[in-house]
């Protein structure tokens, strides 16, 4: 295995103190996502109720689509599996693996405000972006990303925003190196809950054999749940004054008001049952869909990729 470092970089959002933020973007509340799960100990499982928010199953969505009108509540592993093959069917796909708390169907946005950057965030995972940038990444031949509609639903702005997207990233940054190393520790036999002891990210987390050498990529779970990139990209950004994003350093993100977020089980949220608190800043904010954990947290405690 190489261990030659390389700069890469996180994609996100700025600091929560900086003069770019101003978002204009909010998710419909209507956006559709795979429930939870509540694994019983009693029946030899591990007893946790979880998901995994970073996933989205990019497919058209019918408008009156069921799963629209459901709370994100966990269920049961065997109820969550008729709930699973349920939307399967009733969207016509294939039999695959799916993570429980993901996303289906394309971002649903509505527009609050004037349109007049070319980036946005409406959560740190979910990157919107303007014409202007596609025409770029595609013109500077950066690979490992593709681009998705994106929805809108309504919002004072809605019917003169500009055509938007959605940045999703495709390429693989392989398994991260981390101090001490990521190990798997168990896997629940009843619901297939992953529980990790992860380790911190660090300059020389890229391993280069492992990396298939897009410009844009996420590494392996644990740590599939934030976007990084090549110097490329970012002197690109630079040059064309993209606005509202920033580019930290793999192995430093501790330096950047990013906010980490900690998910809690909670049986009392309003808006479901998972709420995540800004280690930052103690903000809490509720859980409607998706949201990820940066790959920094203390490695102290044993933290599972599917409780993010």
């Amino acid at each position: 295995m190489s261990y030659r470092p390389m700069h890469a970089y996180m994609v996100t959002k700025p600091f929560q103190n900086s003069d770019l933020l101003g978002p204009r973007l909010d998710f419909a509340e209507e956006n559709a996502v795979l429930p939870g799960i509540r694994c019983d100990a009693s029946i030899g499982g591990c007893g946790k109720v979880w998901a995994d928010g970073s996933r989205r199953l990019y497919v058209p969505l019918p408008e009156n689509h069921f799963l629209l009108r459901e709370s994100p509540w966990p269920l049961p592993p065997q109820d969550w599996q008729d709930k699973w093959q349920q939307v399967r069917q009733s969207l016509n796909l294939p039999d695959m693996q799916i993570e429980p708390g993901t996303a289906i169907g394309y971002t649903r946005l509505e527009v609050r405000q004037k349109w007049e950057i070319d980036i946005e965030w409406p959560y740190l995972s979910t990157v919107i972006i303007s014409q202007k940038v596609v025409d770029a990444l595609q013109n500077a031949g950066i690979t490992g990303w593709r681009k998705e509609p994106v929805v809108i639903t309504g919002g004072r702005y809605a019917a003169v925003a500009p055509p938007l997207f959605e940045l999703v990233v495709e390429g693989r940054g392989g398994k991260a190196r981390t101090e001490p190393e990521t190990r798997l520790l168990s896997v629940c036999p009843v619901c297939g809950r992953k529980k990790f002891d992860r380790g911190k990210l660090n300059a020389n987390s890229l391993d280069l054999d492992q990396w298939d050498k897009s410009d844009f990529f996420r590494f392996d779970a644990p740590e599939h749940g934030i976007y990084y990139c090549t110097e490329k990209v970012k002197s690109l950004f630079e040059a064309n004054n993209f606005k509202y994003v920033v580019f930290p350093e793999i192995g430093y993100v501790h330096k950047f008001n990013v906010s980490p977020p900690i998910r809690y089980a909670s049986s009392t949220s309003p808006t479901g049952w998972l709420e995540w608190r800004g280690e930052a800043s103690g903000q809490r904010l509720p859980y409607p869909d998706a949201e990820d954990l940066p790959g920094d947290l203390p490695s102290s405690d044993s933290v599972s990729s599917n409780d993010q």
